[in-house]
């Protein structure tokens, strides 16, 4: 399958369980592929709010709403879908320990574990997800030279721990999406900023479609 242009594109700010949140649609840019996701990020600490995703069918566009719990802090991952919006748990934290001599030394991080629930049929799945926050390793560190933002630098490893799938994601801050993100099934990378350009428009869909609507 040949490469696809994502864009990303803040189009407005909604109120979401009382929540201030960023509405982002995410979608290709070339428009014969029918097909889009609006996340609603929460405007403080850039949460999952809500998840709709849009896609085609025999019978016309059809969307469907993906399961967030929103005062559950967990990772977003899309792993039944091409569209590449998967997100970490923020802040990312790199850990450090003082030394004898009163200065910060790294320290091996520790991964944090979240439960997800998978309601599917009526019957509830549990599944735990870990992440770890870390400074880049030598393999990833030079991704970081084309985009010369400055800002600190994170390697984030995403790991279902029943089926052992590792996602790796590339987080610079200043950045506004993750540098890359590589997992079995998928590569990503954050096209380093140029000129202006004007974005695509996105697909003719409502800003809030309802499960199912075509």
């Amino acid at each position: 399958m040949p490469p696809i242009k994502w864009v990303f594109h803040v189009k407005s700010r909604k109120s979401v369980h009382r929540t201030d949140c960023y509405v982002l649609h995410i979608y290709p840019a070339k428009r014969n592929l029918k097909m889009q996701a609006v996340l609603y990020l929460s405007v403080r600490d850039l949460r999952p709010m809500r998840l709709i995703e849009i896609f085609p069918s025999l019978f016309g566009a059809k969307s469907r709403e993906k399961p967030i719990d929103p005062f559950h802090a967990e990772p977003l991952i899309g792993d039944d879908t091409l569209i590449p919006y998967d997100l970490p748990v923020f802040p990312l934290v790199r850990p450090s320990v003082q030394r004898a001599d009163g200065f910060g030394a790294y320290s091996a991080p520790e991964a944090k574990v979240f439960d997800k629930i998978k309601k599917v049929a009526g019957f509830s799945f549990k599944r735990q997800v870990s992440q770890t926050d870390k400074k880049p390793d030598r393999q990833h560190a030079d991704s970081f030279a084309a985009y010369r933002l400055g800002g600190e630098t994170f390697q984030v490893e995403l790991t279902d721990t029943r089926s052992g799938a590792v996602q790796t994601q590339l987080w610079q801050e200043g950045s506004p999406w993750a540098i890359s993100c590589e997992s079995r099934d998928r590569r990503v990378r954050l096209i380093p900023p140029t000129l202006p350009e004007t974005l695509p428009p996105a697909p003719g869909n409502k800003d809030e479609p309802k499960e199912g609507e075509e």
